[in-house]
């Protein structure tokens, strides 16, 4: 028993950086308490309440079926809302043996092959809602003492590791694709809360806080390399969790280099009343840097050779015709030659018009 227990936490901890995992980690922890399965699931309160369940040993169609057949009804969940703190709830402390099978709920747990359950809350925050619980069969009885004591044992790891995917946005299948979507922009991206604390960042703006030559992130909040950029982002902020158009900025680099020009901007005021809800996007370019589209959308949209639309990407972050040919292992009249062709099928008129166009797209 204990060799499983110690394979279910380290299943939970995996799923708590992979939510990909968390079906493993469940089924894990099912078969560590000898159970039928187990459910987790979340309720997010973030702009519009939504639910959904990660499961390990029952189905998402299970859960769904039961959801429709008889979650409004299920006496389980009114005697949560009574007992909305963080204790330990079983069939035995709401209803006993005849109530359950006069139960019309119990009719559909006994359909799916299941009969008895041991759940809690894990966490109730104002972002989110999370339950959790394992299914019994028949067969495999109430729970005992020592089914209980087993069950807590997990509670701790579940939670930290619900805490860490809540930090890193893991958790809740919306929000990793909006963390999806942000590491596709071209820009540094911070998503702020209602009080100003970051609540999100993107790949870009990871390597720019890391780097600190303007900003850096410190406890959840921004911190300024210069004094002076500090008042700028706060009206600016301000601006924005008004409901306004928050406006542009220049943030100083200690390096010396070219300052990043920023922007914020609302997000949706009117659903981002609380901390912790998304109210404002900080975005931050690099002029020295501007993105550029990919050699492949390039050969795409152009009809591009390989080697065309990487010497047209090269060109585009304003290397030298030289420059890019040694960089591409050529001699200089070959690339001369492969510009001529790319002037042509991007139908511009020059390094100028290539360089904005790709800018553009990137």
């Amino acid at each position: 028993m204990l060799e499983h227990y110690d394979a279910a936490v380290l299943k939970i901890h995996e799923a708590a950086l992979e939510p990909a995992c968390w079906g493993e980690a469940l089924q894990a922890v099912a078969d560590a308490t000898g159970s039928a399965g187990a459910v987790m699931r979340v309720l997010s309160h973030s702009c519009e309440q939504r639910t959904f369940a990660y499961v390990g040993g029952i189905t998402l169609d299970q859960v769904a079926g039961y959801d429709a057949a008889c979650g409004a009804s299920c006496p389980r969940q009114a005697y949560a809302r009574a007992n909305p703190g963080p204790t330990i709830r079983c069939d035995a402390l709401i209803l006993d043996e005849c109530e359950m099978d006069r139960n019309p709920v119990y009719d559909w747990f006994r359909s799916n092959g299941l009969r008895y359950f041991l759940g809690t809350t894990l966490a109730r925050t104002p972002e989110r809602e999370i339950f959790f619980n394992v299914q019994r069969t028949a067969r495999q009885g109430h729970v005992q003492q020592a089914d209980i004591a087993l069950f807590e044992r997990f509670l701790p790891h579940l939670r930290h590791a619900i805490r860490v995917g809540g930090l890193l946005g893991t958790l809740d299948p919306p929000r990793r694709l909006s963390r999806w979507l942000l590491d596709r922009l071209p820009s540094a991206a911070f998503v702020l809360d209602t009080a100003g604390n970051v609540i999100m960042i993107n790949e870009r703006a990871e390597h720019m806080a890391a780097a600190n030559d303007a900003l850096t992130v410190v406890a959840g909040r921004l911190q300024t390399r210069s004094s002076g950029d500090r008042p700028v982002i706060d009206r600016m902020l301000a601006k924005a969790l008004s409901g306004r158009a928050g406006g542009g900025f220049r943030l100083t680099r200690a390096s010396g280099r070219a300052a990043y020009l920023g922007l914020i901007h609302p997000i949706d005021p009117g659903h981002a009343l609380v901390s912790g809800e998304p109210a404002a996007l900080l975005v931050l370019s690099d002029p020295a840097n501007p993105a550029v589209a990919a050699p492949e959308l390039l050969r795409a949209l152009f009809g591009l050779t390989e080697t065309e639309s990487r010497v047209a990407a090269l060109i585009a972050t304003g290397a030298p015709t030289d420059n890019a040919a040694a960089r591409l292992g050529m001699a200089l009249e070959t690339a001369r030659v492969h510009l001529k062709n790319i002037y042509r099928k991007m139908e511009v008129a020059g390094r100028d018009e290539l360089i904005a166009i790709v800018a553009r797209l990137g």
